[in-house]
């Protein structure tokens, strides 16, 4: 369990974080590349500036989530849940199993980019 950890401006590239509980951890500027967080619980997760190429979020939980300016490039959202996260000027163009729906309960500003044909809520 890494709730509340501070993972901020550390390199966690090709990390096992599958089924990992890490609600409310700051990874803002860390890296992820290449990193499995499959079923793993990242509610209220800081992701501010984390690079995150090629992460495996299959069946992750990223409620609330703060993701601004995060680079997704390449990751797998399949049957992830992003409800309220925020992708305020992220890269989500190269990703995976990501869908208009999960998109739906997530939001984001001008500034994000997303994979053709896709659409994100402005965020309040």
């Amino acid at each position: 369990i890494l709730a509340g950890a501070r993972m901020s401006r550390s390199v966690f590239n090709r990390a096992d974080f599958s089924n990992a509980v890490l609600t409310r951890a700051d990874a803002t500027r860390a890296q992820f590349e290449g990193a499995d967080f499959t079923g793993a619980d990242l509610t209220r997760a800081k992701l501010v500036e984390a690079l995150c190429e090629d992460a495996v979020f299959v069946e992750a939980v990223l409620t609330r989530a703060n993701a601004q300016r995060a680079n997704f490039a390449g990751a797998d959202f399949t049957r992830a849940r992003l409800d309220e996260a925020d992708f305020s000027g992220a890269d989500l163009r190269q990703t995976r199993g990501l869908t208009q729906a999960q998109l739906n309960q997530a939001c984001g500003d001008r500034e994000t980019r997303l994979p053709r044909g896709l659409r994100l809520p402005v965020c309040d």
